[in-house]
């Protein structure tokens, strides 16, 4: 397999691995981030997104048929709740439905057995040792520790699909984001699965890129420094 190595769109390296039958796989890494540390992409990151379109579209030579970004977990959150427009123009929103007057009445009855019992321990409850705090510690529950990177819900890992979105809406293409990023083999299998028409784009982190190439079946795959 042969691969060749060029730079361009500055921050933005391009590799290629052709053979004669199969499609070519073309592999760049993210638009530049911001150097505040924030997630996504910054201007210059996302004017790279755009540039893409032209580099990459259905207008030029590379005919992409499949585009693959490494797997993420966004940090845009959800959706609010659906709100109703008013007369006067203001949202608002959507009522919660009234229960049953039976149905509430039981759930009334059932608070106030509740609260008569937590009255009747703390009557009950003997009393704390002098050198105890008199009030009831307050319990504060803490957030679960991210066992791993990708549970992280920071987006950082959002940019290479931020940089190939643009390219792909414009090529009706849904981006693969099955994979993980340090996942190389995974990487393998999808573009050993493609059988479809028209060649393939990845967009990864740089520092995984080597081992990604290297699954491919080159043996002599190149680094990919951060500063270019």
């Amino acid at each position: 397999m042969k691969l060749l190595s060029v730079s361009a769109l500055s921050l933005v390296l391009l590799s290629t691995l052709a053979t004669a039958s199969k499609p070519t796989v073309y592999l760049i890494r993210h638009g530049e981030k911001p150097s505040d540390g924030s997630t996504g992409l910054s201007s210059a990151g996302e004017q790279r997104a755009q540039c893409l379109r032209k580099v990459f579209g259905a207008s030029s030579d590379y005919n992409i048929g499949y585009i693959m970004a490494q797997a993420y977990k966004s940090d845009r959150g959800q959706q609010p709740m659906p709100m109703q427009p008013q007369p006067n123009g203001q949202p608002q929103q959507q009522p919660q439905q009234q229960q049953p007057p039976q149905l509430q009445q039981q759930q009334q009855q059932q608070q106030l057995q509740l609260q008569q019992q937590q009255a009747q321990f703390h009557q009950q409850r003997p009393p704390l040792p002098q050198h105890l705090p008199q009030q009831p510690i307050q319990y504060q529950p803490q957030m679960p520790q991210a066992i791993d990177e990708m549970t992280i819900i920071d987006g950082s890992r959002e940019r290479p699909f931020l940089t190939v979105e643009p390219l792909a809406e414009d090529l009706g293409l849904t981006v693969d984001t099955s994979c993980d990023r340090d996942d190389p083999k995974c990487v393998k299998n999808a573009v050993k699965n493609y059988k479809r028409s028209g060649n393939i784009l990845i967009c990864w982190e740089h520092d995984a890129l080597t081992d990604i190439v290297e699954s491919l079946g080159d043996n002599d795959a190149p680094e990919y420094p951060d500063n270019e």
